[in-house]
């Protein structure tokens, strides 16, 4: 071997120390340093070994132009130059040459194996990190994500102006997996040529598939404290469809939020809806807005063809004394949880029943529930009002109620009755009945299974065989005396012919009989007195059943006195004969 040194200054203004077979100072030296430019060059290969056992060879191969590989400067940077068509290739076979597995061409990094990290990452320092701007210019067939994975083969198509971090591309028809996420050689996540993705099944039926063969599937979107978690299921690629949340009031809610119905159904059939304009349909896929002659289209309907479908039940199975309860309410408030108080006459409720005339629902009867005076604090008189609708009639009309104290009315709505006022009324236990009947006509009747008794329309009582009774055992009485004798009464009671005035409304006929004021001055217990409970005025009557008990002892009286006289007139008789004869 041999070596020239040259001093300094020798080539010009350079300086360098040369090593070549030459040994002479030259331009191709196989061992330059240059001490001008910081510059070790080496005419052949740059071979590192570990003192005998393995070496490392840095060499060039077939230059096509300048290269230069720069080393880790002040920001920790190592860059390959590699002008406009250099690569960076790795192969075995030790050459710039043939099929490499690694290529890197200044654009695009290429490899024919697979990516192994071993690098043991962390949350603050991750294996790999991907940085830069998303391209997002060029043609259609240029837009590519930062990272591209393609299967052999393939040719990726446009990606989104937007930018994408990481695509996977296959070719039109592929049928695999695109991405199969795996732990411990399970798959946990798959997305298939055909875009369905699967969560914990590697066979997705459908564009999402969560499965769990071993667990309970429950899944979770959690939003954070004060948001809304929110699942949307969207119709016909618009903004609108079904959207599931839960609420930041703990509240949950299913809604459609288009214009159309929200459905629930079971065996592949629907069982109930609430249509567009909320009203909750069960058995019918419309609103039947045919009800109080086609006016009322009601905000909650069942409607049913058999027996169990047109059903309705509400049961308590509780260990006490309460049942169900079904409400109807009212309030004067106009927005919902309004407590405005309602005032006298208006409606607390209404059960109507209804049938089809051909066209409309018409009702037929119907049960009304009204404030019956005015309403206070925990306190709301309420009446009923049961009505009918006549043959003939279109709507119903009252025919009973039951007023807020009890009393019950029939066939009048003012609960006054009389000769020309007519209906049925108990009010205080008392009845009251008034029909418009003529004198030979019954304004009421009752019968038994032999005979009956009828009240007629001029007051009269009927009955099968004339017969009257009054309750008169022994065993019921007490303080049994002889009564004292009324043949002074009888003698002053002063029996007179009249009739009723006209505008009694009673009948005008004369009649016989005794007038209340006179007998009162000889007989004040055979007068009672009642009183009107609307006008308040007093009307005397005469109790005739007990003036006959009177008149029965009158008459055992007189006939005491006709028998005395009987035989006082016998005893007479026999003295004018004896005289006679003598």
């Amino acid at each position: 071997m041999s070596s020239f040194y040259t001093p300094p200054n020798v080539r010009g203004t350079d300086k360098q120390i040369q090593y070549n077979e030459d040994g002479v100072l030259s331009a191709s030296s196989d061992l330059t340093w240059d001490d001008s430019a910081k510059e070790l060059g080496v005419g052949g290969d740059i071979n590192l070994d570990d003192g005998g056992t393995y070496s490392t060879t840095l060499q060039m191969v077939t230059a096509t132009a300048n290269r230069t590989i720069s080393f880790p400067d002040a920001t920790g940077t190592v860059a390959l130059v590699a002008g406009s068509s250099g690569q960076l290739t790795y192969n075995n076979a030790g050459a710039n040459a043939g099929a490499s597995t690694l290529t890197y061409d200044g654009s695009i990094l290429t490899s024919s194996g697979r990516f192994i990290n071993s690098y043991n990452a962390t949350a603050s320092s991750p294996a790999k990190i991907f940085t830069g701007t998303w391209f997002t210019g060029g043609t259609a067939t240029t837009t590519k994500p930062q990272l591209l994975i393609e299967p052999t083969g393939t040719t990726s198509t446009a990606w989104s102006t937007d930018g994408t971090g990481l695509g996977v591309n296959a070719a039109s028809g592929f049928s695999g997996r695109l991405l199969d996420l795996q732990t411990n050689g399970t798959s946990r996540m798959v997305v298939q040529g055909d875009g369905k993705f699967g969560l914990g099944t590697v066979n997705p039926a459908q564009l999402l598939h969560l499965n769990s063969s071993s667990a309970n599937a429950t899944q979770w979107i959690a939003a954070g404290t004060g948001y809304t978690s929110n699942l949307s299921l969207l119709a016909n690629g618009s903004g609108g469809g079904l959207v599931l949340s839960s609420l930041t009031d703990s509240s949950a809610s299913i809604t459609n939020t288009l214009n159309a119905a929200l459905t629930l159904g079971t065996n592949n059939a629907e069982r109930a809806r609430i249509d567009s304009d909320g009203r909750l349909l069960v058995g019918t896929s419309s609103g039947n807005g045919l009800f109080n002659g086609g006016t009322q289209n009601p905000q909650f309907q069942i409607e049913g063809t058999t027996g169990n479908t047109i059903l309705a039940s509400l049961t308590a199975n509780r260990n006490d004394a309460a049942g169900p309860t079904f409400y109807l309410a009212h309030s004067r408030g106009t927005a919902a949880g309004g407590t405005t108080v309602l005032q006298s006459g208006d409606q607390l409720g209404i059960l109507a029943f209804a049938g089809t005339d051909g066209t409309d629902y018409v009702n037929g009867a119907t049960i009304t529930a009204n404030v019956d005076g005015t309403p206070g604090a925990d306190d709301m008189p309420g009446r009923l009002v049961f009505s009918t609708t006549a043959d003939g009639a279109a709507s119903p009309t009252e025919r009973m109620r039951i007023r807020n104290d009890g009393a019950l009315w029939y066939g009048t709505t003012t609960g006054s009755i009389g000769t020309a006022a007519f209906g049925f009324v108990i009010n205080d236990n008392v009845v009251e009945f008034a029909k418009n009947r003529a004198a030979a006509n019954a304004v009421m009747t009752a019968y038994g299974n032999a005979g009956y008794l009828r009240i007629m329309g001029d007051g009269d009582a009927e009955n099968t065989n004339n017969s009257y009774a009054g309750i008169s055992d022994i065993k019921l009485k007490e303080n049994i005396v002889d009564a004292n004798s009324q043949w002074n009464d009888l003698k002053a009671l002063q029996v007179r012919n009249y009739n009723f005035k006209a505008e009694t409304g009673y009948s005008t006929h004369t009649q016989i009989g005794l007038i209340a004021q006179e007998v009162e001055l000889v007989s004040p217990g055979l007068v009672g007195e009642s009183i009107d409970d609307e006008t308040g005025e007093s009307t005397k009557s005469v109790n005739y059943s007990v003036l006959y008990m009177k008149a029965v002892k009158a008459l055992q009286e007189a006939i005491e006195r006709i028998e005395t006289l009987e035989a006082s007139n016998a005893d007479l008789l026999a003295r004018v004969s004896v005289l006679e004869q003598g």
